[in-house]
């Protein structure tokens, strides 16, 4: 797993969309959409197993039940564990979504799946702004070309990941009144 700017971007737009509903606090759902790069490191850690530590960073494209489209800028420390014998991998981490100077959101994450495939969940732990107080969650997919990019690497091996995708089907959230 790894993400860039784009990836932060797109989740900041999640953020704004999410912004642009804080009137009321009832329940909102949002389809996101996360194209991301980044970096980080390989080490083995075990006789089949290799950690990755890195973040990713790209842009959030949040989509409203109206067809409303938006983005936000999203950075994400993450951790990934694979097991290089069964291909089986897991991972977590922490995301920032930046919608403005005042205006951000926090969430976590968890996955687990095969190299390439990360299912999980994503939940927004809070925000700051006009986003203070917002809570919610949805199923994660992550898709990743680390498996490729991981074999034969020297143990602490930089990687550079060009591309990979992180969906959100169904974000719910809500924020409440302020």
């Amino acid at each position: 797993m790894t993400i860039d700017r784009r990836f932060i971007i797109a989740l900041v737009g999640v953020a704004a969309v999410v912004l642009g509903n804080t009137a009321a606090a009832e329940e909102k759902t949002i389809s996101v959409t996360i194209p991301w790069s980044g970096e980080g490191r390989i080490y083995q850690i075990g006789v089949d197993q290799l950690q990755f530590l890195g973040h990713l960073d790209g842009i959030a494209y949040a989509e409203d039940a109206a067809g409303k489209l938006d983005e936000g800028l999203v950075h994400c420390p993450v951790m990934q564990y694979i097991a290089t014998n069964s291909a089986k991998t897991s991972g977590r981490g922490h995301c920032t979504i930046i919608v403005s100077g005042e205006d951000s959101v926090f969430a976590k994450f968890t996955c687990s799946g095969q190299v390439g495939g990360c299912k999980g969940e994503f939940r927004l732990t809070g925000g700051t702004g006009r986003f203070k107080g917002i809570t919610g969650s949805s199923k994660l997919v992550i898709r990743s070309p680390l498996r490729a990019l991981s074999v034969d690497m020297a143990n602490g091996a930089i990687v550079r990941a060009g591309s990979g995708l992180a969906r959100l089907p169904a974000l719910k959230f809500s924020i409440p009144n302020n």
